[in-house]
């Protein structure tokens, strides 16, 4: 597997590329499949997995990792809090009239762009809701002791 690691900025954002080496053509010097790329975001609070087929940064006849993001195919992101919980998880299935740009958390608009799943934690740490993008609500109850004691499931406006 040919993976490449850039750092942008030591403290706030990492970027891996990957590109199996069988979905290399040495001869023309160009992907045979999409490219992705798994960034972390620090300074802006998320994470995103994505594919692309812009045209790689080569050298020494290998993929560098360097190129700038450009024909976005597929892409998810998870909002991050401040203790590193995951708050939201945005999936995008349809990425037409939206302009991929790291300095902003959400891309689009929520239900024409993507659909978002939304997470909420009690204060030990442990998820306690989930509200999907139907609109379903997944409620876990703990006991003093940090042990789930019930589980509910509905619908509703209250978050």
């Amino acid at each position: 597997m040919v993976s490449t690691v850039k750092v942008q900025s030591r403290i706030s954002c990492h970027s891996v590329t990957t590109l199996p080496e069988s979905a290399w053509d040495s001869t023309s010097q160009a992907p045979l499949l999409p490219v992705t790329v798994t960034r972390e975001d620090k300074a802006r609070g998320y994470t995103e997995t994505l594919t692309m087929t812009a045209t790689p940064t080569v050298s020494s006849g290998k993929p560098t990792g360097a190129e700038s993001i450009s024909g976005l195919q597929t892409l998810t992101r998870a909002v991050v809090n401040a203790v590193g919980q995951v708050s939201a998880w945005d999936q995008y299935h349809n990425l037409s009239g939206v302009t991929y740009s790291p300095s902003s958390v959400t891309l689009g608009t929520s239900g024409t762009h993507y659909y978002r799943t939304e997470y909420g934690y009690d204060l030990t740490g442990n998820m306690v809701r989930t509200l999907n993008p139907s609109g379903t609500i997944h409620r876990t109850v703990y006991d003093d002791m940090d042990r789930e004691s019930s589980r509910w499931v509905g619908l509703g406006n209250e978050r």
